[in-house]
Parts: structure tokens; C-alpha cells; sequence
């Protein structure tokens, strides 16, 4: 289906709203833009993610973790993340960002086994599949 569409309907964001007890405040930064739709902002702090994950019935993964820190954080009890996806989100080739296998084995050591740890992309022949694996 088309998700741009069911993300923006106003159905959906109801349903949304209904079932997990409201939606957050959008909090924007004087100056930081907005996301690319009305309504949305590019700023998402740690106490988001923490609000959503208490009051989701489904397991909340946390995708595009590309620092340790980021990765320890993401252990906090308090927040309450089911595991983290490495990913870029494709911007190695599109801004110059790490790539995921750059990044994956301090990811490991700085979860440490506390979370499950995904990588996304990257990953093109059995032999990256191989080096993901070997790096945590």
C-alpha cells in the first residue's frame, strides 16, 4: 500500500490516538525546520521514544543507531526499547554518513547483550552477511 497515505490520513492517527491513550506533543526548535509534512517535526528526544514504548502494546525498535552512545542509551530500562537497528538509512551514498558495517561491532560492544541488535543494509552477498555476523 501506499504508507505516505495511511501515515498522513487523519483515520489512522485516530485509531492510532484511540488505542495507545493519545499521541505526544510535536515539539519543534525555533530555527530547526519541520519535518516534510504539516504536523511533523524532525525533532525526537529520548523521552519521546520512552513515552511511546510505555504505551505501545508491540515491541518498539529503535532503527538508525549509529553511535555507541546512542546504542547505550538505548539500554536504559527506563526507556524501554525491545532492540536497535544499525542503519543509515541509505546515507553512505546519499550525505556521506557511516556505513553500517563501520559501525556494527561498537554497536555490539556498547549493548553488550542488553538488546537484540539488527543491522539494515549493507548486506548484498553471503560474505557481508558473514562479516555482519563476525561483527557482533
Amino acid at each position: 500500500g501506499d504508507r505516505e497515505q495511511t501515515y498522513l490520513s487523519p483515520k489512522w492517527v485516530r485509531d492510532v490516538k484511540e488505542q495507545i491513550g493519545g499521541l505526544p506533543l510535536v515539539k519543534t526548535m525555533h530555527g530547526a525546520g519541520t519535518g516534510p509534512y504539516p504536523g511533523h517535526a524532525r525533532g525526537l528526544c529520548w523521552e519521546d521514544i520512552a513515552w511511546l514504548c510505555s504505551r505501545s502494546p508491540l515491541p518498539i525498535f529503535l532503527k538508525g543507531v549509529l553511535s555507541p552512545e546512542d546504542a547505550a542509551t538505548c539500554c536504559d530500562p527506563g526507556i524501554g526499547l525491545a532492540g536497535v537497528f544499525v542503519s543509515n538509512h541509505g546515507g553512505r551514498q546519499l550525505d556521506g554518513c557511516e556505513a553500517t558495517a563501520d559501525v556494527l561491532g561498537e554497536i555490539c560492544e556498547a549493548v553488550a547483550g542488553r538488546l537484540p541488535v539488527f543491522v539494515d543494509g549493507g548486506l548484498r552477498r553471503g560474505k557481508d552477511v558473514f562479516r555482519a555476523l563476525a561483527l557482533g
